[in-house]
């Protein structure tokens, strides 16, 4: 699909050259998109022509944009050179020479009624004047046609127009006029047209009361960002990982003067704020997908400081593939799993951190599984995320502070009280730490189509099988992450009826029963029996591990989904954690001990019709 942006202020990536455009010009370097400095604009008192002044000032500074290869004015530079001050020296000029029209008896007050005008209002920043307009018919060499424009109400929110608004009536639907400029031909019509495109570029905005923004972008549009070179390193994750839900994850900079997305994520992410350019996540979409997920984040997202917020969406053409749809999100540093590769290192903060970062995703979860949210007729919300796994979960750091966020909440469905548990798959996900029910037949299903139920035990499990890794990592570092993955790795079946045989690196196990063809015997898989075992008995193992660990097994990575504990309970539990882990001795100090935990008894279940077709020999 395009591309498109999650946040993150830009780590000060510099760029020696830029890339090189169709006439072999080399543009500008990188840095220089996403740190310009303001050419401030101002007019000597003896300034001899105003408007040309401005129009030479204007063409000095427009911005040349690194990857669609065109100029163009961003809001600031536009708002500098085109402020009340300089507006005011305009008119005077234009009044002066006649192409502005004096009206009444008193001379000056005539000149604030056309600064008013073409400002609309004091500060100059009301798209109901006529700056953009102006600057247009500076740079065409036309401003005795200024009149023209504010007689016929063509404001700036009007623009931008195409064609055939100069041939077609004023004001459509409401008007009649027909909008003709005395004196212009083609030519002036197709240089207004280029020069607006340059001018009327789309400034980005952080989401409101009202909902998230969406922008489209035609093909002919300035987009205000440029798309970042793919940075390679042992730690990300790897391709396939970054793909997200539904669409390619790509690196970009929006021009740091055509957005003010700052105060949003100062906010949220407690990033300080800074003037430099936002580096983002470009998301491509199928249309159903996008809309989907943005469904979704435009409910949950900004609700929570650990779920991802989702600032923009957008739509552009690109060519001759179509529209590309985006979802625009802070850009983050890295998921979890790349986390866990480039940090080996754990220490008192690092625990403290974990059972943090750890409460906020369950207060993720726990939000998105009731928010309290209804739907148009009253009715109670709840939700389910559907696939939380470590490439879903977003790591931000920015100047010594680190946040974990949930995000791709492309799978996430809401539902009414009455059918919230009893939710259908409609696809294979997390496949490494989908839950038991995933591929048991529902108790309520008919034959061999049923599929298994979906419900927020769903996210339960998952969750579990997360922060069994995090424990992992904690005691025996990257490297034993890697291992455990290793160690889980086992045929899904043993002894089944078929000539294939599937190896996965799921947290259970599905046995076939000799003794009922029919049945398959789901249990905690062996690996993960013994991962809690020995993560117990590591000697570096701390009283908040025990704890956590027991959290996890008895609680949480349960094969009877019914018994798994809920997620307002859980928020609560991990949340004696995390007050406990001011103590430094209960974070720090080694205590091992042998597991006490007994395995509840495995679950006996048909496989859905999803489970079986993986089992068939390809």
């Amino acid at each position: 699909m395009g591309e498109l942006p999650v946040i993150r202020l830009p780590d000060g990536s510099t760029f020696d050259t830029g890339p090189i455009d169709r006439s072999g010009e080399i543009l500008p370097p990188r840095n220089e998109w996403q740190e310009p400095k303001l050419q401030h604009f101002d007019i000597a008192e003896n300034e001899g022509n105003i408007a040309t002044a401005i129009e030479q000032h204007l063409r000095n500074v427009r911005v040349k944009h690194p990857d669609q290869g065109r100029k163009f004015w961003p809001q600031k530079i536009f708002d500098d050179v085109l402020r009340r001050s300089i507006v005011e020296r305009l008119v005077d000029e234009l009044v002066r020479t006649g192409e502005l029209l004096e009206s009444g008896t008193d001379p000056q007050a005539s000149k604030v009624r056309w600064v008013d005008e073409i400002c609309g209002d004091k500060i100059c920043i009301d798209k109901s004047g006529f700056r953009r307009v102006v600057a247009i018919l500076l740079l065409m060499g036309k401003s005795n046609d200024i009149s023209a424009f504010v007689e016929k109400r063509i404001t700036d929110s009007r623009l931008p127009l195409d064609e055939a608004d100069f041939r077609s009536p004023v004001g459509k639907p409401n008007g009649t006029e027909l909008f003709q400029i005395p004196g212009w031909t083609a030519r002036d019509i197709d240089s207004f047209l280029m020069y607006q495109r340059d001018l009327v570029v789309k400034f980005l905005e952080p989401p409101t009361t009202d909902g998230v923004r969406h922008y489209e972008f035609s093909a002919e549009e300035i987009r205000p960002w440029v798309t970042l070179p793919k940075r390679k390193s042992s730690s990300s994750s790897t391709a396939e990982t970054r793909l997200g839900g539904y669409g390619e994850v790509h690196e970009i900079s929006i021009h740091p003067w055509q957005h003010n997305f700052d105060d949003l994520l100062t906010s949220l992410l407690k990033l300080p704020d800074s003037g430099r350019g936002i580096l983002d996540r470009d998301v491509e979409f199928e249309e159903n997908a996008f809309q989907q997920e943005a469904h979704m984040l435009k409910r949950f997202g900004a609700k929570r400081p650990h779920i991802v917020t989702l600032l923009a969406t957008i739509a552009y053409e690109k060519g001759l593939s179509g529209k590309q749809y985006c979802l625009l999100f802070p850009w983050a540093e890295n998921d979890l799993l790349g986390f866990w590769k480039q940090t080996p290192t754990r220490d008192y903060r690092s625990y403290k951190w974990i059972a943090e970062q750890c409460w906020g995703l369950v207060d993720a979860v726990a939000y998105i599984h009731d928010s309290g949210l209804k739907n148009e007729s009253g009715d109670r919300l709840f939700g389910q995320h559907g696939d939380i796994k470590p490439e879903n979960i977003l790591w931000y750091k920015l100047g010594g502070k680190e946040i974990l966020v949930l995000s791709d909440l492309g799978i996430a469905e809401v539902h009414r009280e009455i059918s919230r548990s009893t939710q259908k798959p409609i696809k294979i996900v997390s496949w490494d730490y989908r839950p038991p029910e995933r591929d048991m037949e529902a108790p309520d299903g008919i034959g061999t189509d049923a599929l298994g139920t979906v419900s927020r035990a769903f996210d339960i499990w998952t969750l579990g099988c997360v922060f069994l890794e995090f424990t992992v990592w904690a005691l025996d570092g990257p490297e034993g992450v890697e291992c455990f993955k290793e160690k889980r790795k086992s045929s899904y079946e043993d002894g089944a009826p078929t000539t294939g045989t599937v190896h996965t690196r799921i947290f259970f196990d599905g046995v076939f029963s000799k003794s009922n063809p029919d049945l398959f015997t789901f249990k905690i898989k062996t690996g993960v029996k013994e991962c809690f075992d020995r993560l117990h008995d590591n000697k570096q193992c701390t009283q908040y591990i025990h704890d956590f660990l027991d959290l996890i097994q008895a609680h949480m990575m349960l094969v009877d989904q019914k018994k798994r504990i809920k997620s307002k309970e859980l928020l609560k539990r991990i949340e004696e954690l995390k007050q406990n882990c001011k103590d430094r001795g209960y974070c720090l100090t080694p205590c091992p001990r042998k597991s006490t935990y007994h395995e509840p008894p495995p679950i006996k279940s048909r496989l859905n019709s999803q489970a079986r077709e993986s089992l068939e020999p390809k």
